[in-house]
């Protein structure tokens, strides 16, 4: 019992902060002192285990602290991403929308140009099933039933007018007695053995 009671204080020491008090008890031969010594050198392995565990807690915390930043970038990034890709999405559409508004435009002027063509095909065709020529020149006389026209090259051209003439100044609806001598005109006619019939004379101009 003496031996106990001189080791006990070299135990508590031992607890606190002594290995070498653990080394004399483990070589004590007293069985109390070496249960001591081992149940201290246990406490110690658990204070280092202990130790231990929290420096790997702290390792994974700041793993985790990284992780969640890479995380938080990846979002920054796709959400940069997407508004990009919404800002190639809408300029799409616009042009997508003007492309359309310009093929719809170039459709109408092509059914325009199409119908104008049929038109005047149509009008040639029956000007041809008719007859009709056509004489440019120069207005050297003029009456209300006759209009005499020098072309370019060769004689006069005397045209009857009738009732059924029709007659343009300067892309006006107008009368035989307003074409004046002087003027360019064009006439369309139907040649007949009583002379050549006007059909219809546009004047290009002409001195009101």
């Amino acid at each position: 019992m003496s031996e106990i009671r001189h080791l006990l204080p070299c135990a508590g020491v031992f607890f606190l902060a002594g290995v070498n008090c653990a080394s004399a008890a483990k070589e004590s031969p007293s069985p109390e002192m070496r249960t001591i010594a081992a149940a201290q050198e246990r406490s110690q392995e658990a204070l280092g285990r202990a130790e231990q565990a929290q420096n790997d807690a702290t390792k994974a915390v700041e793993k985790a602290v990284a992780a969640q930043a890479n995380v938080q970038r990846d979002e920054d990034k796709l959400s940069y991403d997407q508004g990009i890709a919404r800002q190639m999405a809408a300029k799409a559409q616009q042009a997508q929308t003007l492309a359309t508004q310009k093929t719809r435009q170039a459709t109408r002027e092509t059914l325009r140009l199409q119908a104008k063509a049929s038109e005047t095909l149509a009008s040639e065709t029956k000007r041809v099933a008719k007859g009709i020529q056509m004489a440019d020149g120069l207005v050297t006389r003029t009456r209300p039933d006759q209009v005499v026209i020098q072309p370019p090259t060769g004689d006069t051209m005397s045209f009857v007018i009738g009732k059924e003439t029709r007659v343009r100044i300067e892309g006006r609806k107008s009368s035989a007695y307003k074409i004046r001598e002087g003027t360019e005109a064009r006439v369309a006619y139907v040649p007949s053995a009583d002379g050549a019939k006007a059909v219809s004379i546009v004047v290009r101009s002409a001195s009101l």
